[in-house]
């Protein structure tokens, strides 16, 4: 089963950031290690994404159209991006990122149960 999931490109720039504070997180027990690993090609996803989308609104020679842009997650890389997201919460982070990481929580949240 797939979750679908938007973002704008602000929002996507967001958690590209957070997602790059992924390094920082230092344990070495099995679950931390399967979560680190899942995130870690997530992140790449979602980067790739920015950097295209970064492109697109950068080229001369293309319509700048704001839309949303749509991810599909499977269930796991869902799961672990979720509890991600409430432990990014109490870092110190500026209130758009927070605000982003309630928004990818709770519509993540929804869409699991």
């Amino acid at each position: 089963m797939a979750i679908k999931l938007e973002l704008s490109h602000r929002q996507l720039g967001s958690v590209v950031y957070c997602l790059q504070q992924l390094p920082q997180v230092t344990t070495n027990n099995r679950d931390t290690k399967i979560a680190k690993s899942v995130l870690s090609e997530l992140a790449l996803k979602f980067e790739k994404k920015n950097l295209e989308q970064s492109y697109k609104e950068h080229n001369l020679f293309t319509k700048k159209k704001v839309k949303k842009i749509n991810f599909t997650l499977k269930m796991v890389e869902a799961h672990f991006l979720e509890m991600y997201a409430q432990m990014m919460e109490s870092f110190p982070l500026n209130d758009y990122d927070r605000n982003v990481l309630l928004y990818l929580k709770n519509n993540l949240n929804q869409k699991l149960a």
